[in-house]
């Protein structure tokens, strides 16, 4: 799933960071978690769309090799835009096993 978050932007939200009441704050219209799908008769809130760009690197040896870094972003967000400061963390769910 897709994290969402933001930095504070008042002396409040500020406090309750400092305080480690909070860890960060939700944007303001999609919460903390981009649901990409919904119940019958509403729409989900958009789709993750994940593209990559290659970065060469040199490893110790000198072999050059290409990584691939992802770029996520939010298409057809379905209740208007994203919040300028929010930020996009892609998280893996761990398996439930047993």
């Amino acid at each position: 799933f897709l994290r969402l978050a933001r930095d504070a932007s008042s002396a409040e939200e500020r406090a309750a960071l400092a305080d480690h009441k909070l860890l960060n704050f939700p944007d303001p219209v999609y919460g903390t978690q981009l649901q990409d799908l919904a119940v019958p008769g509403l729409k989900g809130e958009g789709r993750v769309r994940v593209e990559y760009s290659e970065e060469k690197v040199m490893l110790g040896d000198g072999t050059a090799v290409a990584l691939r870094k992802p770029n996520y972003s939010v298409e057809n967000p379905g209740y208007g835009p994203l919040d300028p400061r929010t930020t996009l963390s892609p998280r893996l769910t761990p398996p439930m096993i047993g």
